[in-house]
């Protein structure tokens, strides 16, 4: 009696646990949600009463923030399904070290622009996954923007991609030399909505999900996505895939 006690109790509590998430869940929703919306409804309003210019910059400007509230509701729609385990995966053969270096040239000229060494790591040889390939470049791009924001520019090495293979698993890292996570922020980073500098805006910051859909996409691919990190020590993205 003792033990199912017990582990009523621990039910009860994750039920309460679940439950607050999900409010917290539904409350961050509505506030990224309420920004572009606002901006929307206000240049519209000002447009209609004749005091903002109808002009093609500030139609551009309200056709970037329908842009932005679009890319959040698919990243909403794609985190949902990834955590409901009904994300639509396209497996086929893969060379993970080709579709890493493509990744990382995709990537070379915006870091060029900022400054940024972007170096990467990778086996000259072939190596074969079963994977999505289209959701793991998409993992992959989500990392690498996310590591190219907390850089520390001028330094040896500031971002580095590596790829290794070891005991029919693969390994792909995505580090950076930035100011590192503390216990406490490690312990949230893969939260949605969560930013480790709360002062960012949504474009210095992302929207906050791009970690949490990584996380569910490689969960999704029965991989793992774990990370390494000090504070002042920068912090390390690794993907853990099988090639079984």
């Amino acid at each position: 009696m003792g033990e199912l006690a017990a582990n009523f109790n621990s039910m009860s509590l994750a039920l309460a646990n679940a439950e607050q998430q999900r409010q917290q869940m539904l409350a961050d929703v509505a506030h990224e949600l309420r920004t572009p919306i606002s901006i929307i409804r206000g240049h519209l309003e000002t447009m209609l009463d004749g005091v903002l210019e109808t002009s093609s910059g500030n139609l551009a400007l309200i056709h970037e923030e329908t842009l932005l509230l679009g890319r959040l509701v698919e990243d909403l729609r794609t985190l949902s399904l990834a955590e409901a385990g009904s994300l639509s995966l396209n497996l086929k053969m893969v060379d993970a070290a080709e579709l890493t270096a493509q990744a990382v040239s995709a990537f070379e000229p915006l870091a060029e622009v900022e400054g940024i060494e972007l170096t990467a790591v990778i086996p000259s040889h072939p190596i074969i996954l079963n994977t999505d390939a289209n959701r793991l470049r998409q993992v992959l791009g989500n990392l690498l923007s996310n590591a190219l924001r907390h850089v520390v520019i001028g330094t040896a090495v500031p971002h580095t991609v590596t790829l290794t293979t070891n005991n029919e698993q693969v390994k792909l890292s995505i580090a950076d030399n930035g100011l590192g996570l503390s216990a406490e922020a490690q312990a949230h980073v893969f939260d949605h909505f969560w930013r480790a500098d709360r002062s960012r805006t949504r474009d210095q910051g992302g929207s906050g999900l791009g970690l949490p859909i990584s996380k569910a996409i490689i969960n999704a691919l029965d991989g793992r996505l774990s990370l390494k990190s000090k504070p002042q020590e920068g912090a390390a993205f690794i993907i853990t895939l099988s090639q079984k």
